[in-house]
Formats: structure tokens, C-alpha cells, sequence
């Protein structure tokens, strides 16, 4: 009978265990802290424990107590119970649970220690044709726990960041052509980290973005000015530069026009 008793007391506990809804709570070792806050206001008391064993209690007579290493580094606020722990150790990871009023919640915390992100860089992948590329924010963020991924594509400063996925496709427009460098950076609940600058494999800068068609009519349109002002003058030539006015002298008129000509008209 005893023991049907106690097969039956570890099912129980086994089932209100397993029902029980833990929230993930990530922290990096020494660079953040660990907030956590209880799934109920408390009245009298409230006590938090870390894998069965007391972390800090408010007594229903006001008295508050912090345990074994986490005093001295532990803060229980005595209105709302929200629990707070830095500098953070390794050893701080594990289930939290409360007991409020003197009745032990179902719910809790698993809290997990995850490293700092690394410093990522961009990476661009050979794309299907030239006009479109896949770029990566590379990094190894294993360990880094739920991190996100942010891009700059703007050219503006200060940097416009987007929150995006660590794979994005670049594709070949009128804005793109006008961006130097791509950015990314990781972060994750200890930090950022931004990339180095990397060369937009489609930046043009503004003089390359100019039309050669405007280019070419505007070179013709000069040189037409230099030859209906040469004909006028055998000995000299006014060319038209936008903005300037040169004087060019002829260093050989045979080249250009007919002596002979010239010569029976200036008499010489």
C-alpha cells in the first residue's frame, strides 16, 4: 500500500511538472543581468529558488533575506517580487521558481547562459546572373542564443539599420548603383556588433551614373563650335569650354584648310 502511495505522489509531481509553462530568460555571463518577475502579485510573501535551493525572501513581516552566492549582488523588489541578479556568474542559470503567499506556483523561469555575439562580417555569394546577389551576415552565433540580424543599404550617416534575416538579396537599381558599403550587425540580449565596411559590388559613383548619350551629344555640340569658329579666322581658332573661352593658334593650316585659298584671299 505504501508504496502505491508513493508511485502515485511521483505521478502527481511528475504531471504538475510537466504541465507547468517555463519561460526562456537568456543571459550573457557578466554582461547582463537577469530580471525575472513573478506570475502573480504577492500579498504577504514571496520567495524566489533557483533548482530547489533559496535564492532571496520578503517575509510576511517585512524581513527580506538573499542566500549563498547570491548575496550581495541580488535585488528582490519588496512591492512588485521582480528579481534582479548582476553582476551574473555561470552558476546562475537554472529553474526559477516562486512561492507566493505561501503557495508554489506551477509556472517559472529556465534561465540559460548564452555567449556575446562575434563581430560579423558581409559576405556576397556568386549570384545567378549579375543584376542580383545573395549576401550574408556571417558569423558563428551557436552559442549566442536568439539573436538578431541587422542590415544598412541606405549610404545615409547616421546608418539606417533595418532588422532583417542573417540572408538578404541585393539587387541591381537606381539606389542601390548609389551606395558605396554595406553593413550588417548581430545582437543579442548582451550586445552588438557591427561589421567592418563592405564594397556594394553595384556602387557607381555619380560620375559613372551619368548617360554616355548625354556625354556624346555634348562632346558633338562642342566640336561644331570649334569648327564654325576656326572657318571664320585662318590664323586662330575660339573654342568654347562650358564656363571657358581658349584661344588656340593653328600649328599647321595645311592640315585643315586650303592655302591656296586663303592666300589669294589675304593677298600674301
Amino acid at each position: 500500500m505504501a508504496h502505491l502511495w508513493t508511485a502515485g505522489l511521483f505521478l502527481i509531481c511528475f504531471v504538475h511538472h510537466a504541465f507547468a509553462i517555463d519561460e526562456k530568460f537568456e543571459f550573457v555571463i557578466g554582461k547582463s543581468p537577469i530580471k525575472l518577475r513573478p506570475g502573480k502579485q504577492h500579498t504577504s510573501s514571496i520567495v524566489w529558488k533557483r533548482d530547489g535551493d533559496l535564492v532571496a525572501e520578503l517575509d510576511s513581516g517585512g524581513g527580506l533575506d538573499y542566500y549563498g552566492t547570491f548575496k550581495n549582488r541580488t535585488t528582490l523588489d519588496i512591492t512588485t517580487g521582480e528579481l534582479t541578479i548582476e553582476p551574473t556568474q555561470a552558476l546562475d542559470a537554472g529553474r526559477y521558481v516562486t512561492e507566493i503567499d505561501n503557495i508554489l506556483q506551477e509556472d517559472g523561469y529556465q534561465v540559460v547562459a548564452v555567449e556575446e555575439v562575434p563581430k560579423p562580417s558581409v559576405w556576397v555569394k556568386p549570384g545567378k546572373d549579375e543584376n542580383e546577389y545573395p549576401v550574408v551576415c556571417d558569423g558563428v552565433v551557436d552559442k549566442a542564443g536568439r539573436v538578431t540580424f541587422w542590415w544598412d543599404i541606405s549610404g545615409r550617416d547616421p546608418r539606417e539599420w533595418i532588422e532583417l534575416g542573417r540572408n538578404i538579396t541585393l539587387e541591381k537599381n537606381d539606389t542601390t548603383k548609389r551606395v558605396e558599403f554595406l553593413y550588417c550587425k548581430i545582437g543579442n540580449v548582451g550586445g552588438e556588433k557591427e561589421s567592418e565596411p563592405y564594397i556594394n559590388p553595384f556602387y557607381e559613383s555619380e560620375k559613372h551614373l551619368e548617360r554616355p548619350s548625354n556625354l556624346a551629344k555634348k562632346k558633338n555640340s562642342i566640336n561644331q563650335m570649334e569648327v564654325e569658329v576656326e572657318v571664320e579666322d585662318p590664323w586662330m581658332s575660339l573654342s568654347y569650354v562650358p564656363g571657358t573661352f581658349s584661344l588656340l593658334l593653328f600649328n599647321s593650316l595645311e592640315r585643315r584648310l586650303n592655302w591656296t585659298h586663303w592666300r589669294r584671299i589675304y593677298n600674301f
